[in-house]
């Protein structure tokens, strides 16, 4: 290539660089006003920077602090975690102390509930022994404020206050219960005649004076012997040599048994001092042995066992008359005998004793039983139906529920429980006694001083004592919850509401007993036998206590010598039909004697 060629690529090389040097001149300028915006921008990026620095460092210390406090925090949360736990099982171990406290505490109320009924008991066995047994409360009657206060005045407010004045227990009309003189009572006097021996002249009698003195004519005993002839008689029609033997008979109360046996009059002391006096067979063999003649005491036990066995029909007869008269109280107590069924050997068990009395007709009925649960009450009660009067035993409730069965409550056992009741809240046992129980107790007196008949004693009841029981309802609903718990008077006054139903019904009728005392009394002979004679040899001999006791039971009822019913029972049994034997039963045969 030339130099011209070559000069003028020199030369459009050095145009395009001028070009090249111009835009790279702009582009510079461009980059220098750039720069200076970078610059700017960088010195505004460096103030932030700075600025955000500041604030970084701050952050960094606030977030130290923070941290520190943090920190802080954390170990404080610890330490309150620490204390909580702390607490908490505090709390728990203070609440199981709680409830051991409070376990404690009321197995100390146990504790004392059993102590305070243990000297309550006490008290009550001490009342036993040394106090009163009567339940009656000394001083005059008053009239009751159920009676007073309900709108009655004039001449009936004056004559109920004149009953309950004249039947108060402290202004009573006493009656005579000492024992009439001795000659009132038919006793033989002889007369024995002393005088002066060896008188002056001139004497002058001046009168007699008179002393006398009971005599005991000392026990004794014979043997009444019979003899009897016998005889060989041709029989007559049989041929020559033909005889049979002919013997003269005893008489129907003697038994030829082949030893010596005892006479119905001496069966029937026996059986007297036996179960009704309380006097045990090895008692009454050291007294006969004190007169001079001692028996067996297997012959003794023979002949009373013999002679309560005998009457086993007339048993049988007062069963049926018990049993059908439509009236009764029942009860019973415990009586133990020796169960010789028990495999291993002879044991004691406690048996119990029923009894039915009917206070109207004057009978009484025994009978013997295993225990005392609805079986042995429906083996006495089965066929009874009208009113029976009771305590508050389960077995009688269900007995009573029955259809044909009206079945009252006895009041004296509520009473019981707040005459015993009066050492532990005196003021309400008082107030219960004296303001609602003794009152209808007064109207009971006042109807048998004036002899009322039976409808007349319903008027008066519902009259007088129907308001004192509807005051007494309401007195015992309201003191109901401010006794203590499982207290005497507790225990009194919840009893009440609980037979208030069958204590009620001897209202409307008045013939109905408003208690059960005539059993009671009927079963005191059974508790002084059973103090004296401490269990029955087996379940057939304490039956045959049932029969004695019966009988001995009736005849007090009657007013009939036993003694005396026994030895003619004793007597007369063997010759008599079976549709004669009731009148040999102690409330018909006192008519029949004086017939």
């Amino acid at each position: 290539m030339g130099c011209p060629e070559l000069l003028r690529e020199a030369n459009r090389l050095l145009a395009r660089c001028g070009e090249h040097a111009g835009s790279l001149e702009a582009q510079l300028a461009s980059a220098r006003s750039q720069s200076s915006a970078l610059s700017s921008h960088i010195t505004v990026l460096e103030s932030t920077v700075s600025a955000l620095d500041g604030s970084l460092r701050e952050a960094e210390t606030r977030l130290r602090a923070s941290c520190a406090e943090n920190a802080l925090l954390r170990k404080t949360c610890a330490d309150r975690a620490a204390q909580l736990a702390t607490l908490e099982a505090t709390l728990a171990a203070m609440a199981r102390q709680r409830t051991d406290d409070a376990g404690r505490m009321a197995k100390q109320e146990k504790e004392l509930e059993k102590l305070r009924d243990t000297a309550h008991q006490n008290r009550k066995r001490g009342k036993m022994l040394f106090g009163r047994s009567s339940e009656k409360v000394h001083g005059a009657a008053k009239a009751p404020p159920a009676l007073v206060g309900a709108g009655i005045g004039g001449d009936d407010l004056d004559r109920i206050k004149a009953i309950f004045d004249k039947t108060g227990y402290g202004t009573l009309e006493k009656r005579d219960r000492g024992c009439p003189s001795l000659e009132r009572q038919g006793l033989p006097v002889v007369t024995v005649y002393l005088d002066v021996d060896g008188l002056p002249p001139g004497s002058i009698p001046m009168g007699e004076t008179r002393t006398d003195k009971a005599v005991y004519v000392k026990e004794r005993f014979y043997i009444r012997r019979y003899i009897r002839y016998a005889y060989l008689c041709p029989e007559p029609g049989k041929g020559h040599g033909c005889f049979r033997k002919v013997k003269a008979p005893l008489p129907p109360d003697v038994e030829d048994t082949g030893r010596v046996g005892a006479d119905v009059a001496f069966q029937a002391r026996l059986v007297t001092d036996r179960y009704r006096f309380g006097i045990p067979t090895q008692r009454q063999n050291r007294r006969f042995a004190a007169c001079g003649t001692r028996f067996p005491d297997s012959n003794l036990y023979d002949w009373t066992a013999a002679a309560i066995s005998k009457p086993v029909p007339l048993y049988e007869q007062q069963v049926r008359e018990v049993i059908s008269s439509g009236l009764a109280g029942c009860d019973e107590t415990r009586f133990p005998v020796i169960d010789h069924s028990r495999e291993k050997g002879r044991k004691l068990h406690i048996g119990q004793q029923w009894v039915l009395v009917n206070p109207v007709l004057g009978t009484a009925l025994f009978r013997y039983g295993k225990g005392r649960g609805h079986a042995d009450a429906e083996s006495l009660l089965g066929g009874f139906r009208g009113h029976m009067l009771t305590d508050a035993l389960p077995t009688y409730g269900r007995f009573g529920k029955k259809e044909g069965v009206t079945h009252g409550k006895c009041l004296t056992h509520g009473r019981r429980l707040f005459v015993d009741a009066r050492d532990s809240d005196f003021p309400r046992a008082r107030q219960a006694l004296e303001d609602y129980i003794n009152p209808l107790y007064a109207i009971e007196r006042d109807c048998t001083r004036e002899g009322l008949d039976f409808d007349a004693v319903t008027e008066r009841r519902q009259r007088l004592a129907v308001p004192i029981l509807e005051a007494f309802h309401a007195w015992l609903l309201e003191q109901r919850e401010r006794v203590i718990p499982r207290s005497p008077i507790a225990r009194a006054i919840r009893y009440m509401p609980n037979i208030w139903d069958g204590v009620m019904l001897y209202t409307t009728d008045g013939m109905y007993m408003v208690d059960n005392n005539h059993c009671e009394r009927v079963i005191r002979e059974v508790a002084v036998g059973r103090k004296s004679s401490m269990f029955a040899a087996s379940h057939e001999s304490a039956q045959r206590v049932a029969i004695a006791y019966t009988f001995t039971a009736t005849c007090k009822l009657q007013g009939v010598d036993f003694e005396e019913w026994l030895t003619d029972a004793l007597t007369r049994i063997d010759g008599m039909k079976t549709s004669q034997l009731h009148t040999l039963l102690p409330q018909y045969w006192k008519k029949d004697c004086v017939a």
